[in-house]
């Protein structure tokens, strides 16, 4: 028996589709809604996989403290991370210090290292 849960086909009008389940009400939405091409994930399932809070490690930082902390990973000076973020050195400075009594770092080479470990920057990184 053919499992129809992973079997490509294409629409009638056109749309590649890959039926995650055997609900109509899915199978109906996913036939005009996904260009060829294109995948498709079932909402519930969707909704499961989404970690809207990135690294549970992470968790202890606000969404601008994030930002810093992938910027100073990559190697930004506090200077450069001032002009893209658009604030000043003094804040990004002040973030900065936020973030590293947080997580308990000492250095930049620790917050690197903390970075890299936890996927925030390197093949893991989102």
């Amino acid at each position: 028996m053919e499992d129809r849960r992973s079997t490509p086909r294409t629409g009638d009008c056109g749309c590649a589709i890959c039926i995650l389940t055997g609900r109509p009400s899915v199978a109906s939405h996913t036939t005009c809604s996904i260009p060829r091409g294109a995948g498709y994930v079932e909402p519930d399932l969707g909704a499961k996989l989404v970690n809207p809070s990135g690294s549970p490690a992470l968790e202890p930082l606000s969404e601008r403290e994030r930002d810093i902390i992938h910027l100073l990973a990559l190697g930004y000076t506090n200077q450069e991370i001032g002009q893209k973020l658009f604030i000043s050195v003094r804040t990004v400075d002040t973030h900065r210090a936020h973030i590293m009594r947080k997580l308990q770092l000492e250095t930049r080479a620790e917050l690197v290292m903390y970075a890299l470990a936890n996927g925030v920057i390197g093949p893991s990184a989102e």
